[in-house]
This record gives structure tokens, C-alpha cells and sequence, in this order.
């Protein structure tokens, strides 16, 4: 996964973003986030980072 986090000299502009998912889902993302030390949020922020990286290379 790319870096969870964005170096303060080129923050972006962050705007709230809200999706439903699995009880399942959230509760292995809240796991993989205290091993590493983040928030959910970084956690999803880093996944949507890559997905759209991933699908603009077209």
C-alpha cells in the first residue's frame, strides 16, 4: 500500500468522504491500523490514494 500520510509541504485539501461497509471489513481495518501505529482514516485514505492511482494510469 502507498504512505498513509501526506508530508505537511504538499498537504492537499481534504474533503469528508463517508461509505458503509462490513462489520467484518471495519474491524480487520481497525486491526491493521493499531499494528501500524494509524487511524481508520489513514487506512482509508491510503487505500483510496491507490485505487485511484491504480485506475488513472489508463
Amino acid at each position: 500500500m502507498t504512505e498513509a500520510t501526506t508530508p505537511a509541504k504538499i498537504k492537499q485539501e481534504r474533503v469528508p468522504v463517508t461509505a458503509f461497509i462490513g462489520k467484518d471489513t471495519r474491524d480487520a481495518l481497525l486491526h491493521i491500523a493499531a499494528e501500524k501505529d494509524l487511524t481508520l482514516s489513514d487506512i482509508v485514505r491510503a487505500a483510496c490514494n491507490e485505487y485511484a492511482k491504480k485506475n488513472n494510469e489508463n
